[in-house]
C-alpha cells in the first residue's frame, strides 16, 4: 500500500480485536491445510498462479479445533489417502502432452470449418452476435 493512502473502514458499533492462531500444512506447492482455532473445520486449498498461490477447494469437518499437532497431521493425511491421487511428474507431462494433441485437433477441425467460409462472411456472423463488443 502507498504510503499516503489509507484504508477506509466503516464503524458498525463497537470494535473488537480478536486474536486467533492458524495452523497450516503445506505438501509441497500445490496443497495447502488450514486450520483456525476459531472453527471446526480445517480448509484444503489448491495451489495455483494466483497473487495468493492457492485457491479454496474444500472443507474437512472436525468435531473440535482444538486437536494437537499429530491429530491434524493424522486427518490431513487421512484426507490424501481417499480423495487425492498423487502421480509422478513424468505421468503429468505425459498427461498435458495428450491434452495439447487433443486441442491441437479440436484447432484443425476448427480451421477446417471456419475455412468454408470468406472473411466478409465471417466478419458480418461475428458483427451479428455482437461478439466484438461496442455496438
Amino acid at each position: 500500500m502507498e504510503d499516503n493512502k489509507k484504508l477506509e473502514f466503516t464503524y458498525c458499533g463497537d470494535i473488537k480485536i480478536e486474536f486467533a492462531n492458524i495452523r497450516v500444512i503445506e505438501i509441497g506447492s500445490s496443497l495447502k491445510f488450514t486450520l483456525d482455532e476459531r472453527f471446526p473445520w480445517i480448509n484444503v486449498y489448491l495451489g495455483d498462479n494466483s497473487d495468493e498461490g492457492f485457491r479454496y477447494f474444500d472443507e474437512i469437518d472436525i468435531e473440535s479445533s482444538f486437536i494437537n499437532a499429530d491429530e491434524l497431521v493424522t486427518i490431513v493425511l487421512n484426507y490424501c489417502v481417499e480423495h487425492i491421487r498423487f502421480i509422478t511428474d513424468k505421468k503429468m507431462k505425459e498427461k498435458v502432452q495428450k491434452y495439447f494433441k487433443r486441442q491441437e485437433k479440436e484447432n484443425q477441425k476448427v480451421t477446417q470449418i471456419l475455412s468454408q467460409y470468406t472473411d466478409e462472411q465471417l466478419l458480418n456472423e461475428v458483427n451479428e452476435r455482437g461478439l466484438l463488443g461496442g455496438n
